[in-house]
């Protein structure tokens, strides 16, 4: 997942209910080291000139929702169905 933003937005995915994890592993166009990817259950607010990479493998098959927070208050989601192979 790759987001630039105009507003202060945080990201989350979630599987029935319950948050699924994502890995921070970029920040305005540069590879973090591998020590400092971290796995979340969601990232922090950023915002404007902000960009961030973010990594979600899932576990198991399922239906995911990816949810974009914008300011606390406003947002959208995306439903993501897993399968298996």
């Amino acid at each position: 997942m790759k987001f630039s933003v105009a507003y202060f937005l945080k990201l989350s995915v979630e599987k029935e209910g319950k948050l699924a994890g994502i890995k921070f592993i970029a920040k305005d166009g540069i590879d973090l080291p591998p020590i400092q990817q971290t796995s979340l259950n969601e990232s922090a607010f950023f915002g404007f000139g902000e960009t961030a990479d973010f990594m979600f493998k899932p576990l198991q098959a399922g239906i995911y929702n990816l949810h974009v927070i914008i300011a606390d208050d406003f947002g959208w989601s995306q439903k993501w169905v897993v399968t298996d192979k």
